[in-house]
């Protein structure tokens, strides 16, 4: 099960929310779908970070467990994590290696309050961390809001005042891809919300209203981002597995 909540006002400048997911057998049996963003996720004991991934990741195998953690808002790589989102796609590195010992005192403060109080101790870590750091890249989360409305990568350059390939360096450092991976990505995050929202639409409404050319489109970007069929994704987001 998985419960997300808004970040805390004092938080939300580094962080889009918070979250809390108990991992069971068979838990994301079709896998880990990208969305373009950067969580750091708390096992019980150790810290790591989840970065972007470019598509699925099957995770059949995933440790049973509870995990606490924050997903971080788009620019704030580099103020929280001190490295450049680029290397960190399609990996899951610990907090330690780019922390140092910094991450072992944060790690110490979360075992002491134990479980029911981590998520709250981990935002109080990264509010320090936050205000101690650089300011985040706030022209990348207006690139993100704008990729939302189906924007083409002249359009969003145009739109925040840069050539396309400084916005192809301010992403690849700050979200780990390219804006044009960025607008698929989150293409397909539309379609899995929709399919959620929306449980009696067919395929063909379901491409249309998340934006793709017509239902071969949809059906070849499914296959290229999470090797699913659009009909398995959407029945795996409408009859999720316990």
């Amino acid at each position: 099960m998985y419960e997300a909540s808004a970040a805390t006002q004092e938080l939300a400048t580094w962080v889009a929310a918070t979250w809390r997911e108990t991992v069971t057998v068979g838990s994301h049996a079709d896998g880990v779908h990208p969305d373009a963003s950067i969580d750091i996720v708390w096992d019980g004991s150790e810290l790591v970070v989840f970065g972007p991934r470019t598509r699925s990741e099957a995770s059949r195998d995933a440790r049973p467990g509870a995990f606490n953690g924050v997903r971080l808002r788009p620019g704030s790589t580099r103020a929280i994590l001190g490295e450049a989102a680029i290397a960190l796609t399609d990996r899951t590195v610990a907090l330690a290696d780019l922390w140092g010992n910094a991450a072992a005192a944060a790690a110490l403060r979360l075992v002491s309050v134990g479980p029911d109080r981590a998520t709250s101790e981990l935002s109080r870590v990264l509010i320090e961390r936050g205000r101690s750091g650089a300011e985040p890249d706030r022209l990348i989360t207006r690139v993100v809001e704008l990729a939302e409305f189906r924007w083409t990568v002249r359009d969003l350059a145009r739109q925040v005042g840069l050539s396309e390939r400084q916005l192809y360096r301010r992403c690849v450092d700050e979200i780990g891809y390219g804006p044009k991976h960025l607008v698929r990505v989150l293409r397909l995050q539309r379609l899995l919300g929709l399919a959620r929202r929306l449980p009696d639409a067919g395929l063909a409404a379901l491409a249309a209203a998340a934006g793709y050319a017509d239902q071969a489109h949809m059906s070849r970007e499914c296959r290229a981002l999470t090797s699913l069929t659009p009909a398995r994704l959407v029945r795996s987001q409408r009859h999720p597995l316990p």
